[in-house]
């Protein structure tokens, strides 16, 4: 096995230039690390799954008040390319919201929940007559896997955080 020093590192581009045009907010992520992080080695802190009021909607009619279904998750990441003590690394949380999501495939979640990327796309869904966030995590020994389908997405918040 041949060790790379932290800067020699380098990780696949999971984001599509379309997919983070249509996260909502993309640049508060994209302030903190001067771009948008690659979520290497980035680590699941929490998920909080929300269904929304489509049901009291559709009873009241009272459409514009609808709160669509949400997933809200919270993540560790940093900057993997600077080694853990370096100050450009960047430790932070990020809060993300993703609504209206659809074909959710989640597979473990403990203790521990590392991620070797958060991965954007665009997909067009004919029924929707609409194009789609594909959004996918996971990838590690680890067994923490989740995939879906999402109409939105945004970046609720990102802040300095110590090491998790």
């Amino acid at each position: 096995m041949i060790s790379k020093s932290w800067e020699d590192r380098t990780s696949e581009d999971l984001v599509t230039l379309e997919a983070l045009a249509l996260v909502e907010d993309a640049h508060l992520l994209t302030k903190r690390f001067g771009t948008w992080p690659t979520f290497e080695d980035a680590e699941v802190l929490s998920m909080n799954f929300a269904r929304g009021n489509h049901e009291w909607v559709i009873q009241s009619g009272a459409w514009s008040e609808r709160v669509p279904p949400s997933l809200t998750v919270t993540f560790y990441v940093f900057d993997a390319l600077y080694a853990h003590e370096d100050p450009r690394r960047k430790h932070s949380e990020a809060i993300i919201r993703f609504e209206e999501f659809s074909l959710l495939e989640m597979d473990g979640f403990n203790h521990q929940n590392p991620i070797v990327g958060l991965s954007l796309s665009v997909r067009y869904s004919p029924a929707l007559k609409s194009e789609l966030l594909f959004v996918n995590w996971g990838g590690t020994g680890i067994h923490h896997e989740v995939s879906f389908l999402c109409c939105r997405a945004r970046v609720i918040s990102v802040s300095a955080t110590n090491v998790a």
